[in-house]
């Protein structure tokens, strides 16, 4: 919606778009924000791009914006840019941007970014929808470790009990990978309360490598500090 411009709009997008310190790029994208209108979009989503400080006020901007930015935001999944791909997902996620949730599965399948993976996996369990869950519940038998790690995540948030998520990550943990084990580590903390501590218990009594032990003993202390 188009509102009555500040006077010095066209100078705000200079100043977004040119200037040469961070924080008079990271002022330009707040008072841009400030004006809630589609014509700030186009800038804002060039500044997705920019240094972090000035892409999350650009971010927190668009979100302000709302359901206008939605149709250019979804372009913007399709940006060679990496960072703007990423920024644009989580923003549809903010806005629980419904229309978007095929061109986020096709940045889950397609893009080549952990980080833009993970941001539209994030972005579809903001989405309150039926469609979300059942699209998270798919991710779940994913390769890759970070996409059913936050997928987890997500159903968690979404309040999901007809899936054992705790024994879904607990058949993730590689005992190869010290990295993905971490991960995995942190978000099984996360996910579980104390009830699932002798679920967890009992799965150390069953297994005889010392690596798995550990790991599991450690998320178990991790939970019990909850």
């Amino acid at each position: 919606m188009e509102k009555n411009l500040p006077e010095n709009f066209d100078a705000l997008i200079e100043q977004l778009l040119n200037h040469p310190e961070v924080t008079e790029r990271r002022l330009a994208a707040t008072e841009l924000g400030k004006t809630r209108d589609s014509r700030a979009i186009e800038p804002l989503l060039k500044a997705l791009s920019d240094h972090e400080d000035v892409a999350i006020f650009a971010t927190l901007a668009l979100v302000g914006i709302g359901q206008d930015a939605i149709p250019e935001l979804r372009e913007g999944l399709k940006s060679q840019e990496e960072q703007i791909r990423g920024y644009c997902a989580e923003i549809l996620g903010e806005l629980q941007a419904v229309s978007a949730l095929e061109d986020l599965i096709e940045l889950i399948e397609k893009d080549e970014s952990v980080w833009v993976k993970n941001s539209a996996v994030e972005a579809i369990g903001r989405i309150k929808e039926p469609r979300s869950t059942e699209i998270l519940k798919k991710l779940l038998k994913e390769n890759e470790n970070w996409i059913v790690v936050s997928a987890a995540l997500a159903l968690h948030r979404l309040g999901t009990k007809d899936i054992n998520l705790a024994d879904v990550l607990v058949g993730r943990i590689s005992a190869e990978n010290e990295f993905e084990r971490g991960i995995t580590s942190w978000a099984l903390v996360e996910i579980c309360d104390k009830s699932s501590i002798p679920y967890l218990q009992g799965i150390t009594g069953q297994r005889n490598d010392e690596v798995m032990k550990k790991t599991i003993n450690d998320i178990i202390k991790g939970i019990s500090m909850k």
